[in-house]
């Protein structure tokens, strides 16, 4: 991430923060933020229309700070929100994002400002002020991690490339699965799988999927020592629609009341319960099916195992789980 630069986050999919190769967030990028920037934008221009700090015309003055805070981020060492706001007064302006209503308050223009340069692929994020679980972001050129930047693509062309990826790295995706984890209509999906040349396949329990041409149709058992501990938002549950297969009718223990998976204990390729972090560090689990002894040893083992590499580290939960709540300090 910060020091060989082989992943970088990119607000992308589903206008939501990933962690991609270089090379995958090319495709991303290409695939849909076309979608999403002018989106932004557009909203953002409405909102400074209402602003007492704007003057004038509203989307010149947005283009005028973009371009001041791009030039702030290439000539300052990692700034961060606070010291882009000090080098460019404009980000201070505030607007009301729902005038007139109770519940409205005024927003600074800053965090809207560096979200659209970073969906445009202009800036990055970099290493956060703090330890691993702090949101302070500071932020760097883009062409730290791509040196060409993040191109503009024919989205189209760049779809097809984003599913070839997706297709080796989850195999038997469905159109409903695709279309989930890009954002994108079936439609734009089909037609990017019938260019890449997919082959359909059938799944169990019935449904069709897809895979790549030439993919292994092998099925592999996974060893039963096979366990592992998942993050909350983990791509792996929220990047797909049909989750039953793997889920198993637990979504009440294991999604927020925003309907974002928390961290969750794998067996096998399956979810078989959650897992949380206590106040003094400790990391425990709880099962939600029952699976055999050594499962059980296995799982234990790797909730040590995750428990030391976090160390000193508190994850701070924000919106724990109803599953994650029954497991907190006693």
């Amino acid at each position: 991430l910060y020091d060989d630069r082989a992943l970088l986050r990119h607000t992308t999919l589903r206008r939501t923060v990933h962690l991609l190769t270089p090379e995958l967030a090319v495709a991303a990028h290409g695939a849909y933020n076309h979608r999403i920037v002018p989106k932004l934008r557009q909203q953002l221009i409405g909102w400074l229309a209402t602003s007492d700090d704007v003057d004038g015309d509203p989307a010149g003055w947005l283009d005028r700070v973009e371009g001041l805070v791009v030039d702030a981020v290439h000539r300052l060492d990692r700034p961060s929100g606070t010291d882009l706001a000090a080098e460019v007064p404009e980000l201070q302006a505030t607007f009301e994002p729902a005038p007139g209503r109770s519940y409205s308050r005024p927003i600074r223009s800053t965090s809207k400002i560096i979200e659209i340069l970073i969906a445009d692929g202009r800036i990055a994020r970099d290493r956060p002020r703090g330890d691993l679980t702090s949101g302070a972001w500071t932020y760097s050129p883009i062409e730290r991690w791509l040196p060409r930047g993040l191109p503009d693509a024919d989205p189209a062309a760049a779809l097809v490339d984003l599913l070839a990826h997706r297709l080796r790295s989850f195999p038997g995706c469905s159109d409903a699965d695709l279309a989930w984890w890009t954002g994108l209509p079936k439609g734009q999906v089909r037609r990017a799988l019938g260019t890449l040349g997919a082959i359909d396949v059938a799944l169990d329990g019935g449904g069709v999927g897809w895979i790549a041409d030439g993919d292994d149709l092998d099925t592999v058992d996974p060893p039963d020592d096979a366990v592992a501990l998942l993050p909350r938002l983990d791509a792996t549950p929220m990047g797909t629609a049909s989750r039953d297969w793997f889920l198993g009718g637990h979504d009440d223990a294991l999604f927020d009341r925003n309907d974002n998976i928390g961290p969750t204990v794998w067996w096998r390729g399956r979810i078989v319960g959650g897992w949380t972090q206590r106040s003094d560090g400790g990391v425990v689990t709880g099962l939600l099916d029952p699976v055999p002894a050594s499962a059980v040893d296995a799982i234990d083992a790797e909730a040590r195992r995750v428990e030391m590499w976090l160390g000193d580290t508190r994850v701070r939960w924000r919106y724990p789980t109803p599953l994650q709540r029954s497991l907190q300090d006693p």
